[in-house]
C-alpha cells in the first residue's frame, strides 16, 4: 500500500525549510528511487536547499533521471523573493534569474 502511495507522488511542494522536510523528502526521494518509477518525480524546492537537493539527487539515487528540482521562486509572482533579502549578496541564484 504504502509503495503505491509513493509511486503515485508527482509532486512534493517543499514551502519552507525545516528538517523533517528536508529529510523526509530525501527518504521519499530514496523509496521511490528503488521501486524503479516510471513516471518522473518533481520536487519544488526553496533556493537554499538546491544545491544540497541536487547533490543529493547525483550522488545517492540510481535513477537521478527520474527526478526533477524546480527552485520555488521560479513559481512567485512577487518581484521580492522570500529568501533573496536574507542571502542576495551570497549567491545570485536567490533572484531567481
Amino acid at each position: 500500500m504504502v509503495d503505491q502511495i509513493v509511486m503515485k507522488t508527482r509532486v512534493i511542494f517543499i514551502t519552507h525549510i525545516h528538517g523533517d522536510h528536508q529529510l523526509g523528502v530525501l527518504k521519499m526521494m530514496h523509496v521511490r528511487d528503488e521501486l524503479k518509477p516510471k513516471d518522473k518525480l518533481f520536487v519544488v524546492t526553496p533556493s537554499p536547499m538546491m544545491k544540497w537537493m541536487q547533490l543529493y539527487v547525483s550522488d545517492s539515487l540510481n535513477h537521478p533521471e527520474m527526478v526533477v528540482l524546480v527552485p520555488s521562486e521560479n513559481l512567485n509572482p512577487e518581484e521580492l523573493y522570500f529568501y533573496q533579502e536574507d542571502h542576495e549578496d551570497e549567491d545570485p541564484e536567490f533572484t531567481g534569474e
